[in-house]
């Protein structure tokens, strides 16, 4: 009988791939967010936060941020960042 050439099991290859993967993955987990990253979020709630203090509601229209942008897609974000903004 013809042996099969198909090896059943977990093969060394893949197990260096997952060792890898797994190596790399714990790396860019444990250093966390850069301040950038950190920034560019407080800094839309910080102007989130003005405009609503300013117009006493929500503002549609942002003169602010990014030299002018609509609001309204931060609407369904106002809440975590309104977290973001108390904790700044």
């Amino acid at each position: 009988m013809a042996k099969d050439s198909r090896k059943e099991g977990f093969s060394v290859e893949a197990g260096l791939v997952l060792l890898l993967g797994g190596i790399l993955a714990w790396g860019w987990l444990a250093t966390g967010p850069s301040n950038q990253e950190l920034l560019a979020n407080y800094a839309k709630s910080k102007d989130l936060a003005n405009l609503v203090w300013e117009n006493k509601g929500f503002a549609w229209w942002s003169p602010n941020y990014l030299g002018g942008a609509p609001t309204a897609p931060l609407a369904g974000t106002a809440l975590t960042m309104f977290w973001m903004w108390l904790a700044g």
